[in-house]
Parts: C-alpha cells; sequence; structure tokens
C-alpha cells in the first residue's frame, strides 16, 4: 500500500471494508450480499456508480485461479464514448444529459446518486455504467424511450468482442484501472476463485 501511496494514491475504505476478499465463501468483509462475492459472472459495468464520487482507482490481485472460468474482460469506455460521439451524436447527447438514478440497497447499505451515464460535455471523462443499480426512469416517456435507444446502442459498442480486453489473471498476477473510464466484467467460474480488491483516490496524481 505504501508504495502506491507514494505515488499520490490513497486507500479508499468502501461499504466492503479497506480491503475486499471477492470469494464466494467471504467471511472477512461486510455487506457481501451482492454480486461479487458469488462465482456468477458480472456484465460490464463500473463500481460504485451510486456513489456522489465513484473509486477512482480500482486494483485486483489474484490470490487463487478457478478450477474454471473466472476471466476478467475491460472495455475502455471513453473511447467507445467518442466513437459512438462520431456515429450518432443525438445518442451521444442523451447519455451525458438525460439524468439517471443509480440505486444500491443491501440489507444494512443504502445509497442513491442522480447523474447521467456520461460525464456532461467539457467535463472530465466519466461513466457510471451497472445493469443492476439502474433505478426506473422519472423523465417523460418520450425522452425515456429515446435514452434507452442510446443507451443500448453504446451498450451494443461495449460488448463487440473486439472492443474488449480479456484475461485471466493467475495468483500473483494483478490488474489496476481507471473505474471512471474503464468499464469491467468477469465470466462465471467452479471452485474458489480469491481475489483482493483495492480502491484508491486520487491525492496528487492528474
Amino acid at each position: 500500500m505504501a508504495a502506491f501511496e507514494e505515488t499520490g494514491l490513497t486507500v479508499i475504505g468502501t461499504h466492503f471494508g479497506r480491503i475486499e476478499d471477492l470469494r464466494p465463501d467471504n467471511t472477512t468483509n461486510q455487506n457481501t450480499d451482492q454480486l461479487g462475492y458469488t462465482d456468477a459472472g458480472i456484465d460490464l459495468q463500473t463500481d460504485q456508480p451510486f456513489l456522489d464520487e465513484p473509486p477512482r482507482y480500482q486494483l485486483l490481485q489474484a490470490i487463487v485461479a478457478a478450477e474454471s472460468g473466472g476471466d476478467n474482460f475491460v472495455v475502455d469506455a471513453q473511447a467507445a464514448a467518442a466513437y459512438l460521439a462520431g456515429v450518432d451524436a443525438r445518442d451521444h447527447e442523451l447519455l451525458t444529459t438525460v439524468p439517471v438514478r443509480f440505486h444500491r440497497k443491501q440489507k444494512a447499505f443504502e445509497r442513491e446518486v442522480v447523474s447521467p451515464v456520461l460525464s456532461p460535455s467539457g467535463a472530465p471523462f466519466a461513466v457510471r455504467f451497472s445493469y443492476f443499480t439502474m433505478a426506473p426512469h422519472q423523465v417523460p416517456f418520450p425522452t425515456m424511450r429515446a435514452w434507452y435507444r442510446a443507451y443500448n446502442h453504446f451498450t451494443r459498442i461495449v460488448r463487440e468482442p473486439a472492443h474488449q480486453y480479456r484475461f485471466r489473471l493467475a495468483p500473483g498476477d494483478f490488474v489496476l484501472y481507471d473505474n471512471r473510464r474503464m468499464v469491467h466484467g468477469r465470466n462465471s467460474f467452479r471452485g474458489l476463485r480469491w481475489l483482493r480488491g483495492v480502491y484508491f483516490g486520487v491525492a496528487a496524481v492528474p
């Protein structure tokens, strides 16, 4: 941790704790009643979009690899958004302007924030993308229908296999990515798969 903090990164504790043990038999973290602590696959998403300030970076280190499955995949959402803007400016505009409710409700934790999926024009790029924490819309139906068309367009882009980087972490390997730029997911798996996760904020790094 000290090596990362020397670069200007600060460890961020969340409602799971300071360090996450992502494994189906977890006994060390709080609020484990959510998908990350199962052996199920997780589609592309960003972490903690229901917070005012989602963590900037996440580090995942493999401790134990699954018997089968458990591959990770990431997509550069900033590149995907730029591509969308080039092929359909209206769809891109809808994703940067229409407010969306991101709502996380667990047994002992609840948070909600309202924000567009993509940061507004002129602001530093950020994406909030989470199919399992999007709450019902509170916009007029014509706007909602147009927004879903735009959202599905963006989703097709990031789900295109050619746009994804897929990899499998062996014990000791780690990946560090920008949670406000990259969307990430994993395949379902069998056996014990144990990844340790830490979120970082930025103190002195642009």
